[in-house]
């Protein structure tokens, strides 16, 4: 199956990856050049006791996703966040070890493949996928994105991943109340700005959007459009949106 590399898609085989690669790295950081910074942010990514909710470490809120009585919307949630801030950062430490420095068996145990000498081109996907807010939490909107020709699956089609723009409106009581203040000219409309939304383009079928405070009561509007690895990218989507809390 098709995942976002050196990442597998199954939150189970992650999770077994990760229980290997995490003490890997922490073993052979001098050798690869992986930064004291760099690390620690892993660690606590990946384990963190005795905290929040919104603070616990993948291997804590694993176990609590494993078990069907503390298996909550809430712990759901939480899970795909900190998967999506594993891969970032781990992600931005093996960018910074030199390919020299990768022996066999570094590129085995940490999923980084020789690239392909003549790689085959991903072809675009030009029909939209479809996208909806599957949950809501202070200041982050976890987006889903399925593929309308296959909805069943998780998986991106084709190879591709998916381009997350996103715009800010008033809401509607911030709109009327600007509408009932008596302007002293009338005022232009202001242009419609969509901004490309950070970790963007997305790789799996769940998406997280954080917000800064000042974007509280604003309704986020999301659109979004398939592209593959040379950047061409397929139709946009219908907008879609929800107030940030």
């Amino acid at each position: 199956m098709p995942h976002a590399a050196p990442f597998r898609s199954k939150d189970a085989d992650f999770n077994t990856d990760l229980v290997v690669q995490v003490p890997y790295l922490n073993t052979n950081a001098v050798r690869l050049g992986v930064s004291t910074p760099n690390l620690s942010n892993l660690n606590t990514l990946f384990t963190n006791p005795s905290v929040p909710l919104d603070q616990l470490g993948w291997k804590e809120i694993w176990l609590l996703h494993s078990a069907k009585s503390t298996r909550t919307p809430d712990v759901n949630t939480e899970l795909h966040i900190r998967r999506q801030q594993i891969e970032v950062q781990m992600r931005k430490i093996y960018g910074d070890i030199p390919k020299s420095a990768l022996t066999t068996t570094d590129r085995s145990t940490l999923n980084l493949k020789l690239r392909d000498a003549t790689p085959t081109k991903i072809q675009v996907v030009e029909y939209a996928p479809n996208g909806d807010i599957e949950a809501m939490r202070h200041l982050a909107h976890v987006l889903r994105i399925t593929d309308p020709a296959n909805p069943h699956t998780q998986e991106m089609p084709n190879g591709n991943k998916v381009e997350v723009q996103l715009r800010y409106e008033d809401s509607p009581a911030t709109a009327a109340a600007r509408t009932a203040t008596p302007a002293a000219a009338p005022v232009a409309a202001a242009p419609v700005v969509w901004e490309t939304a950070e970790h963007s383009p997305a790789a799996r079928f769940l998406f997280t959007v954080e917000f800064t405070t000042d974007k509280v009561g604003k309704i986020a509007k999301y659109r979004l459009r398939y592209q593959n690895e040379r950047g061409d990218k397929g139709e946009w989507s219908e907008e879609f949106g929800a107030m940030v809390s």
